[in-house]
């Protein structure tokens, strides 16, 4: 299965696989796989994420990008 999400995480990249609606069952099981040190789920969260952890970050001070890597730096520990 992780293979199989993996696949269709990275086939969305380019517009093509799964939903948006499937994307949040999708962010369940790559947390699930990252707790578990899995550093290719951890991925996958990231790029559905940094855009909107940025935006946030750059909203709420000029140093958007160091808070947005720790933000990340932070999930993954």
């Amino acid at each position: 299965m992780q293979a199989q999400l993996t696949k269709e995480a990275k086939s969305s990249e380019f517009g093509m696989g799964i939903s948006v609606s499937d994307a949040a069952s999708n962010d369940l099981e790559w947390v699930r796989w990252a707790q578990n040190s899995d550093s290719g789920a951890f991925e996958m969260l990231y790029r559905a994420h940094i855009d909107r952890v940025y935006g946030l970050c750059l909203r709420m001070t000029a140093e958007a990008e160091d808070y947005e890597q720790d933000a990340f730096i932070q999930a993954w520990n």
